[in-house]
């Protein structure tokens, strides 16, 4: 038992040093022999006659630096999994905003959530906002928005020009052209397409 007594001691010791020092990490986990009971861990080996300790392999972080952490504008390009390209169910129906704004008014909160849905939509399909800028409209109310083409209970249907970060602050053309097509009630994405103006490029 002083033997025990004498590597439990010595076992706490390394444990504080390891503490203390946070890059270190414990290789060793040390047990009762009798028990199995887990008495220490240690960065050396401690086996005695009473104590047995195992190896343990450390697992690789996934994230091993700062700069290799997700961020919230690395967004991933949005994969079209049962979303259809079309056609429009307006495709005969000439834009007419008063026509949209009747519908808006009937639920506003709708429409809101439409446009916000349309836009997430588009920045994720586009590359994300590193490389990507939905039109300013888009940040708009739903009344009066020329991005908002369509509204009934087909749906809010949305074309939204965007290109790289400043292009309409600089007055730009945009690069892009996204269709989008929200359900009614303004939850989910029934269609998408796009026209490709040119390639929108990363600013510097």
């Amino acid at each position: 038992m002083q033997r025990l007594s004498f590597c439990l001691g010595s076992a706490a010791l390394l444990i504080t040093t390891a503490q203390s020092a946070r890059s270190d990490a414990m290789n060793y986990q040390c047990f009762d022999r009798e028990s199995r009971r887990p008495v220490a861990a240690s960065l050396i080996d401690l086996s005695t006659a009473e104590v047995s300790c195992e190896l343990i392999t450390p697992t690789e972080p996934t994230i091993t630096s700062p700069n290799e952490a997700p961020t919230d504008d690395a967004e991933q390009p949005l994969i079209d999994t049962g979303i259809s390209t079309g056609p429009s169910p307006y495709a005969e129906t000439s834009p007419d905003p008063e026509v949209v704004n009747r519908y808006i008014r009937n639920d506003p909160f709708a429409a809101r959530r439409a446009i916000n849905l349309a836009r997430g939509t588009a920045t994720r399909r586009n590359g994300g906002l590193r490389i990507y800028r939905p039109g300013i409209c888009m940040y708009e109310s739903a009344s009066n928005n020329p991005c908002l083409i369509h509204a009934g209970p087909e749906g809010f249907e949305f074309k939204i020009p965007g290109g790289a970060p400043g292009w309409e602050q600089s007055a730009g053309s945009p690069a892009v052209m996204t269709r989008i097509l929200v359900a009614a009630d303004g939850r989910s994405v029934l269609q998408i397409n796009q026209t490709l103006f040119s390639k929108p490029a990363t600013s510097d």
